[in-house]
């Protein structure tokens, strides 16, 4: 599995579609889903997105791996799957709270087979661990109150 982080500074423009950005790297989006993983505060909803890559080696063959990108994204303790669910609570914290905070952007990435499922629970499972250590790493940080 392949984890990454992206968060917001002061311009706010630094976290966008997943969907956008995966084409330009390659990769072509031949699913779409949503998944809930169960933790200890409660669930956690994820998007889902099935990619296949095709790469050509110098000797002309071609290699195709396929692979699910779960993301979401977290800010000001809550946690949406969707990037328009965080401009809504971007545009509401901004307008009726007068406060910006930062939000990130979480991804995992693992190979899949196709027709399998087992991706999934590994994701799930990855998830209900990693989750809460991250969020517990993140409170012991002397600059994790969200701005």
């Amino acid at each position: 599995m392949f984890v990454t982080m992206v968060m917001t500074g002061v311009q706010r423009t630094g976290i966008h579609r997943a969907e956008w950005c995966l084409p330009g790297q390659g990769y072509r989006i031949v699913g779409e889903g949503q998944l809930t993983v169960a933790i200890h505060s409660g669930k956690l909803p994820i998007a889902l997105l099935d990619v296949v890559k095709q790469q050509s080696s110098s000797d002309g063959t071609v290699a195709t791996s396929t692979a699910t990108y779960a993301y979401w994204f977290h800010g000001n303790g809550r946690n949406v799957s969707t990037h328009l669910g965080r401009l809504a609570h971007m545009a509401t914290d901004s307008i009726v709270h007068g406060v910006i905070h930062r939000w990130a952007s979480f991804s995992v990435m693992t190979a899949r087979t196709p027709g399998s499922q087992e991706h999934v629970r590994e994701i799930s499972e990855f998830l209900e661990i990693f989750y809460p250590a991250l969020m517990a790493a993140g409170q012991n940080r002397p600059d994790s109150t969200d701005r």
